[in-house]
């Protein structure tokens, strides 16, 4: 995914492209936040369990956008979506690791806790996001024995991306996550009703470029975050429930992403 990330920063200059990246920036903190305060009032209309309110809400708040999102995105915009969808990645990491924290450790009354700003920052998709800009931004010019290994990881990263989603489905136990009321909840929050809302405002919005809305409504519909079982692995909170979303939400996301498209 860094290789990939990079890979599509490699264009010549245009202007444009920083007006649509700080766009798509202050969507995706915009939408997350909606969601997250969404996210409240959701969980007790569907009267989730109190013990595990907190990781519902976290897998309803934020989405796969890496592993599968970007995958997508480059399949269906190209580079330029994907480059765009890099930038949208920015929200999420910021937000997952404050605000997504705080949502994990609500399962466990009297327990503080956040990530460091390191765990913020230094990732190896956030490290190729800036050396893009920074090669884009620049016009550095990168020799061909260096774009060329970079391209051809570029080129595997969708086929890996569904590799490792399998092996993810794979661990997961499929009598017991079909039988969780609030793991169904969660993939219609995540899957169908937030995406509706959010292919809703963006109608609205005076964004100039139509690729920035398509790339945003996308990732917005993508399956729960995988994320959020690490972060409960992390904080020892409701692993399980967590694993359970995402193995049924990534199931069911095969027949919603399709109509989602669809949304003129």
């Amino acid at each position: 995914i860094p290789a990939t990330i990079l890979s599509a920063m490699l264009r010549p200059f245009d202007p444009a492209f920083l007006r649509d990246t700080i766009t798509i920036i202050a969507l995706g903190i915009g939408f997350f936040l909606l969601y997250a305060l969404l996210s409240i009032p959701a969980a007790r209309l569907f009267r989730v369990k109190e013990t595990g309110r907190g990781m519902w809400k976290i897998c309803c708040t934020f989405c796969n956008n890496g592993s599968m999102g970007f995958p997508l995105i480059l399949a269906l915009f190209g580079e330029d979506g994907l480059a765009l969808a890099a930038m949208l990645n920015i929200s999420f990491m910021l937000l997952i690791y404050t605000l997504g924290v705080k949502q994990v450790l609500s399962d466990k009354p009297g327990v503080q806790g956040a990530a460091s700003w390191k765990t913020i920052l230094f990732t190896e998709v956030n490290a190729a996001t800036a050396l893009g800009l920074l090669v884009f931004c620049c016009q550095i010019p990168v020799p061909s024995p260096t774009a060329t290994p970079v391209q051809l990881l570029s080129d595997i990263t969708a086929p890996l991306s569904m590799l490792v989603i399998g092996m993810t489905l794979a661990r997961g136990s499929v009598r017991d996550a079909f039988l969780d009321k609030d793991v169904f909840s969660a993939s219609l929050m995540r899957l169908v009703l937030l995406p509706v809302l959010t292919w809703g405002i963006l109608g609205l919005l005076p964004v100039p470029n139509p690729l920035v809305t398509s790339v945003v409504l996308l990732t917005m519909a993508m399956p729960c975050p995988g994320t959020s079982t690490v972060l409960a692995e992390q904080y020892d909170t409701n692993a399980e429930f967590s694993s359970r979303m995402v193995f049924v939400s990534s199931l069911l996301c095969l027949a919603t992403i399709p109509l989602i498209t669809l949304l003129p």
